[in-house]
């Protein structure tokens, strides 16, 4: 899925990440992210990404409508919904695999 970008999403992407928009583009290209839902007042899809360089998880939001991200967070931020250890597994067992 070819995403788009926010200023407040590049933002938020520089200062709480390590990746570059290179990468978090290639992640989500590559469908490496596992859905969590929809906000039921919005149109914004919660995905969980991991993140290699940080050894850590982050929840993009973006719209499903524009494909625009919105905002990255990472997960000790997100309060829509728990997200489990196993989602966490997933999402870094994806970053894993080959892109091929």
């Amino acid at each position: 899925m070819l995403i788009k970008f926010t200023q407040h999403s590049l933002d938020r992407l520089e200062e709480r990440t390590s990746l570059s928009i290179y990468e978090l583009e290639n992640i989500y290209k590559a469908q490496k992210t596992v859905p969590l839902g929809i906000e039921p007042s919005s149109n914004r899809q919660h995905d969980l990404f991991y993140s290699l360089l940080d050894d850590e998880c982050y929840v993009g939001v973006r719209d499903v409508k524009t494909h625009e991200l919105i905002t990255i967070l990472p997960i000790s931020y997100h309060k829509v919904w728990k997200i489990s250890q196993d989602a966490e597994y997933l999402a870094m067992e994806l970053s894993m695999q080959s892109s091929a």
